[in-house]
């Protein structure tokens, strides 16, 4: 109902921006790295520091590897560098492209 209301009840401490849900809210907080708040990802409080080492910039989103974080990265640029030879269709990663070829097994014309 929220949604269809126009509601939104998560407000920026910061800089007054509202939000639908929490979690955007948080996502948020982000940009404002370095302002102030208590809700900075590279705080001593953050459990994930730690364990997930590897921080998005534009989303806060936290991982353990470096390669996961690049192709998180391309989430937000769009970028699907992973193309079917067969019917031209894009992916992000390359074991999504694998598991989509197995639809074109045994199909003569590419386009069925």
């Amino acid at each position: 109902m929220k949604i269809h209301s126009g509601e939104k009840p998560h407000q920026c401490s910061i800089c007054g921006k509202a939000f639908l849900r929490p979690y955007d809210l948080k996502r948020h907080l982000v940009t404002h790295k370095g302002e102030g708040t208590s809700s900075d990802p590279d705080s001593p409080g953050d459990p994930d520091q730690g364990l997930k080492p590897y921080f998005c910039s534009q989303c806060g989103k936290r991982f353990t590897a470096a390669s996961s974080l690049k192709t998180h990265t391309m989430t937000h640029s769009g970028k699907k560098p992973h193309q079917c030879s067969v019917c031209g269709k894009c992916f992000l990663r390359y074991q999504d492209l694998k598991r989509h070829q197995v639809i074109h097994k045994g199909k003569t014309d590419p386009h069925t």
